[in-house]
């Protein structure tokens, strides 16, 4: 269970796509957050996963380039041990630095 958040817009990210990714069959499970970018997902067999949640602008159900997301390591909590996840969505660079020009010395 957890909240996204749109980090750029500065408020709850509703509708956001949420995976939970097991590893390492990478078996997907999804969700999709509230109105208020709450979710949850699962009941989730014990193991490692990655959780991963993204704003899907053109409704695909994929996240693509230039659409905000984030992600995070997590495991299924423990029974009677409750625990959140927030997601802070945004857009990554994926442009590389590149070299602008390189100055002349003087002697």
């Amino acid at each position: 269970r957890g909240r996204v958040f749109d980090w750029m817009a500065e408020r709850p990210a509703p509708q956001a796509w949420v995976e939970a990714v097991s590893r390492p069959d990478s078996v997907v499970y999804v969700a999709v957050a509230d109105s208020n970018g709450a979710f949850t997902v699962g009941p989730l067999p014990d193991g490692a996963y990655t959780l991963r949640a993204f704003i899907d602008q053109n409704n695909n159900r994929g996240l693509d380039r230039g659409e905000a997301w984030d992600s995070v390591p997590a495991r299924p909590p423990r029974a009677g041990v409750e625990t959140t996840v927030e997601l802070l969505v945004a857009p990554r660079d994926t442009i590389p630095p590149r070299i602008s020009g390189v100055p002349s010395s003087t002697p």
